[in-house]
């Protein structure tokens, strides 16, 4: 029976994780410059994986910041077509998960007071209080959002399922851990909510008593060695803009602080009172959240240390905790609704909390995705010794023609990404073509689905500062948006600095006089091939390693060959009768750092070509 209940609640959990991502699908909330940069990184990893060997020009900070949410976007982007839609897909569900988790906790408490809980989150979030799910609608914390719902989901399982014993702890350390590489505060929140529950135990046993020592260590140890910590301390150290509405008008945020207090010391004492698990892992959160929240801005305020900024995003957490908490305290004696499954009402509370939150979408999600595909499949990409192309969409906001700048082609977040962002091209230097809609007397050449213009006509042709803009002439049905124009001819070599015309090199360097090296450990190559095709084919990759190399190659994730080399080389790879897109992904055994280059290479690509296999 229990069995059955528990694959209840899980079936009841993934029915609205499922309900939530497609009713968002296609929908965004946010047009911040946080998108663009978070993107960048998501599409780096696809493109350049890893991305630690050497930092690439368009990411900025983003070269150093903890990317565990953005792994995530780019191993699922094949179920989503691309690593945006995916992110976009992505923060939506972890916004159900955060509130799926604590209205389980909430309705394990009392289902008649969690449900006054609920109701109150939906008023707050329609008036426009930044409870959770605000983090993806004014600025857009992806990766904080993603670190919040594993840090609730955990503590959901703590509540429910957990057991007083060492093995729980490290589950909840290894949580925490795992939790860092996404984001700091919801570390953090986890590490000392934790640690505070086993405190509220400590008087019990001496078992107990050990396991709060054991903890106090490795929270120590934590902070002291978790390596992600360093570079968020630092982030955390720049104040950006973030309007909080509620919560900025005078005094509203110190009442929030106190109100989190004095219901946290609440929860707590009726915790001890009638001995509830679950409402002590409850009061244990908002006492450890409040606490990391009255210490970032003692920290700014005293030491100097951290930002304002992130001592709001703390606030999220704090005005969603405070008010659910506090309407199933005074509630919770109550016996409504009691006949139904806990798991249910939180799933269906989740759903409406998440959109309640969000707001009405101000972005064409699938609208950019069309736009996103059509530069994707124009043959352009950013490389120190080629002409710079620069989107420009009239249609688009400023931060989305960034996003596809520094993102898709991955122009540098020098002045010429900046003049994209800002909107303000003059003395802007480095820049030949415009990407975009065509331009009347300019010669704009088309590419794919979308055209080239020159740089210097665009600007004079004032398409800058239009207060009407223009819905581009890009229809999604055109072949080129979703895919390689035309197909690889067969039998002719393609150069290493060829992309475009039925072929994409993806994970490698820029062009070089003679070759283009890998980047990491692994790279691919996508091709278009013929339709129909009744001929085997194969794939004839020249180049030359660096140093000895063990080079395996798949097609389509399936292994087809591997190769030892050692200097100049010849892979043949069997394609097999495939037909359309297909990815040939390569891996070397050796990776290196040559003297005076901060890149990993492995192997130099000279040419291309497919023909049938002898």
């Amino acid at each position: 029976m229990k069995k059955l209940a528990a694959s209840f609640d899980l079936a009841a959990f993934f029915a609205g994780v499922i309900v939530t991502v497609w009713l968002a699908s296609g929908k965004l909330w946010s047009a911040s410059v946080d998108v663009a940069h978070h993107y960048a990184l998501v599409k780096a990893i696809i493109d350049h994986f890893p991305v630690r060997g050497s930092p690439l020009p368009n990411l900025g900070e983003m070269n150093t910041y903890p990317a565990f949410s953005h792994f995530v976007a780019a191993t699922i982007s094949p179920f989503f077509a691309s690593g945006m839609m995916a992110m976009f897909a992505i923060g939506v569900a972890s916004i159900f998960v955060v509130y799926a988790a604590i209205a389980v906790i909430l309705f394990r408490v009392s289902r008649s007071g969690a449900t006054m809980g609920v109701v109150a989150l939906l008023l707050l979030a329609t008036l426009g209080v930044p409870v959770h799910g605000y983090e993806l609608r004014a600025n857009y914390f992806y990766s904080q959002i993603v670190g919040d719902a594993l840090a609730y989901a955990m503590f959901a399982w703590v509540a429910l399922y957990g057991r007083d014993r060492f093995l729980l702890d490290a589950a909840v350390y290894i949580a925490a851990i795992i939790i860092g590489y996404a984001h700091l505060i919801p570390a953090l929140q986890i590490l000392g909510a934790y640690g505070f529950l086993l405190f509220t135990y400590s008087t019990r046993s001496t078992q107990h008593r050990l396991r709060l020592i054991a903890w106090a260590g490795a929270g120590a140890a934590y902070l002291a060695f978790h390596p992600a910590l360093a570079t968020m301390i630092k982030i955390g150290e720049h104040e950006g803009s973030i309007s909080l509405l509620a919560l900025d008008a005078p005094y509203m945020t110190p009442a929030l602080l106190a109100a989190a207090l004095a219901i946290a010391a609440w929860a707590l004492v009726q915790s001890i009172r009638s001995d509830d698990r679950t409402l002590r892992v409850l009061a244990s959160l908002l006492v450890a959240t409040f606490a990391l929240s009255v210490g970032l801005i003692a920290a700014h305020d005293v030491a100097g240390m951290g930002s304002v900024y992130g001592f709001k995003k703390t606030l999220f957490a704090v005005a969603t905790l405070t008010s659910g908490t506090f309407f199933v305290l005074i509630t919770r004696s109550f016996s409504l609704i009691e006949s139904i499954r806990p798991s249910l009402m939180a799933s269906v509370s989740a759903v409406l909390l998440t959109f309640a939150s969000l707001g009405r979408p101000t972005v064409d999600a699938h609208r950019l995705e069309v736009l996103r595909n059509a530069i994707h499949y124009s043959g352009y990409e950013y490389a120190p010794d080629k002409p710079v192309a620069v989107v420009e969409f009239p249609e688009l906001p400023p931060p989305f023609n960034y996003l596809l700048t520094i993102g898709e082609l991955g122009v540098p977040r020098d002045s010429r990404g900046m003049a994209v962002l800002l909107n303000d091209f003059k003395g802007v230097d480095g820049i030949q073509w415009e990407l975009g809609d065509p331009v009347e007397g300019c010669q704009s050449q088309k590419v794919g689905a979308i055209y080239r213009t020159d740089f210097a006509c665009w600007v004079a042709k004032s398409q800058l500062g239009l207060t009407s803009p223009r819905y581009s002439r890009i229809d999604p049905r055109d072949p080129s948006v979703v895919k390689a124009q035309v197909p690889i001819m067969i039998a002719k070599d393609y150069a290493f600095d060829t992309s475009g015309a039925g072929i994409r090199l993806i994970g490698w360097s820029s062009v070089e006089p003679t070759h283009r090296w890998s980047l990491g450990p692994s790279n691919a190559i996508e091709l278009r091939l013929p339709s129909p095709n009744s001929v085997a084919l194969c794939a004839v990759i020249r180049g030359g390693t660096y140093g000895p190399q063990t080079i395996g190659a798949s097609v389509d994730g399936k292994q087809a060959m591997e190769q030892a080399a050692n200097g100049e080389t010849e892979l043949v790879v069997p394609l097999g009768t495939k037909e359309g897109d297909t990815t040939i992904t390569l891996t070397y055994s050796n990776p290196q750092i040559p003297p005076n280059d901060p890149r990993q290479v492995a192997f130099a690509l000279r040419s291309i070509r497919v023909d049938a296999c002898p």
